[in-house]
């Protein structure tokens, strides 16, 4: 069965961002205040697949809130930016978990309205800053760009890098990685299409940052490994990876990882466990 998502166009969405600065200057408070997911103006369906109920959204928030709003022994918790993202992620996956495929989540107009009509205010407090003028500053990107729109990434994020088999922490590797890791497997190297791929190189960074290995030494061959990686995805189709034993994955970046490490070893760095 297919779904239908609500959507925004990109030209109600650009609008409804400027709304955003001009009307309320990006004042998370005044913006959640203003929040109402059932007024469905401007907002747009395919044609083909079941309309996913709007009061779903509502209940999303509502959770969502809940739980970013914790309190321990009577005291609120205070969440870092980290942990705030992994809880998004992890709730947007599970909410739709039956609903939203790859292919839909390649449309960045779903994107649009859950950033701009459920979840604005959030964005804000995660990625706004406070200008010398004290005037609230965000990057539209955040709401508007195809690879960084927040609540997409946070999706993509959660897809590529869950641990479906291990039963204890499914979500242990998002935790571990940062957001430098992210971009660099995510954007760099255009591997959103390729899940098993994306999550082998993750595991592979996380290998390398629980390592003895000088702290230097480990981000100089994080980055070697992914530019061999890079390399590796402009010259090959990694289309085929569907097709071919469950291992190969693992198989190209260990073999990244060898290279990146060798080529660091004839260079003199120290690259070896201590």
């Amino acid at each position: 069965m297919s779904f239908s998502f609500p959507k925004l166009t990109r030209s109600e969405a650009s609008d409804e961002v400027d709304d955003f600065n001009r009307e309320k200057q990006f004042n998370p408070d005044d913006i959640m205040r203003s929040i109402d997911i059932h007024n469905t103006t401007g907002v747009v369906w395919d044609p083909i697949g079941d309309h996913v109920e709007i009061d779903l959204f509502a209940r999303l928030r509502k959770n969502l809130i809940s739980a970013l709003s914790k309190s321990q022994n009577g005291v609120k918790k205070t969440i870092s930016r980290n942990e705030m993202d992994v809880c998004i992620g992890k709730f947007l996956f599970e909410a739709f978990e039956n609903k939203l495929t790859p292919s839909v989540a390649s449309d960045v107009e779903v994107w649009y309205f859950f950033n701009i009509r459920v979840f604005p205010d959030l964005i804000i407090r995660r990625w706004s800053k406070r200008e010398t003028n004290g005037k609230i500053a965000i990057n539209p990107e955040r709401f508007l760009s195809a690879n960084r729109n927040y609540c997409g990434s946070m999706w993509w994020r959660t897809f590529l890098f869950i641990e479906e088999k291990n039963s204890q922490d499914r979500y242990w590797l998002i935790r571990k990685l940062k957001e430098d890791n992210f971009v660099g497997i995510m954007e760099r190297t255009q591997l959103r299409g390729y899940p098993n791929l994306a999550k082998e190189i993750g595991l592979k960074i996380a290998e390398i940052q629980d390592s003895t290995i000088d702290q230097g030494e480990k981000q100089l061959l994080i980055r070697r490994t992914m530019v061999v990686l890079r390399a590796k995805s402009l010259t090959c189709d990694f289309s085929y990876l569907a097709f071919v034993d469950e291992n190969q994955p693992q198989k190209i970046v260990e073999n990244s990882f060898a290279i990146a490490k060798k080529t660091l070893e004839e260079e003199g760095h120290r690259v070896q466990p201590n």
